[in-house]
C-alpha cells in the first residue's frame, strides 16, 4: 500500500502477518511511516519495504535522477549524495548492503 491511512484502517480489522508498504520508508524518507510502524509493532505484523529506492534515487552508484518518479531536484539529489558519502566512509555501498543482509532483492 502506498497510503498510510490505509494500512492503519485495515491493521485493527484483520489479523495480518505482513504488510507490503511500497512508499514512504526508505533510508531517505520514514516520517511517512512513523505510525504504520508503530502499529505493526504493537500488533505484531511484520512490514515489507517495496519501495526501498525511491523510485531510482537511492539504488546506483550515485543518486539517482528520479525521486517519487519525478525528476530529482538539486537539493533532493544533495540530501541523497550524503547518504552515500556515509555510506563510502564506513567501506559499504548504499544498495549493495542492503542486498548482501538480504533485506531487499
Amino acid at each position: 500500500m502506498n497510503e498510510e491511512a490505509v494500512c492503519l484502517e485495515v491493521m485493527p480489522r484483520f489479523e495480518l502477518d505482513v504488510i507490503m508498504l511500497a512508499g514512504r520508508y526508505t533510508l531517505f524518507e520514514q516520517e511517512h511511516g512513523a505510525q504504520v510502524m508503530a502499529e505493526a509493532l504493537q500488533r505484531g505484523v511484520s512490514i515489507f519495504a517495496a519501495a526501498p529506492y525511491n523510485s531510482g534515487l537511492l539504488g546506483g552508484d550515485q543518486p539517482g535522477d528520479t525521486y517519487n518518479y519525478a525528476p530529482a531536484d538539486a537539493a533532493v539529489r544533495a540530501r541523497a549524495q550524503r547518504f552515500y558519502d556515509v555510506c563510502a566512509e564506513a567501506g559499504c555501498h548504499l544498495a549493495a548492503d542492503w542486498v548482501a543482509r538480504g533485506l531487499i532483492e
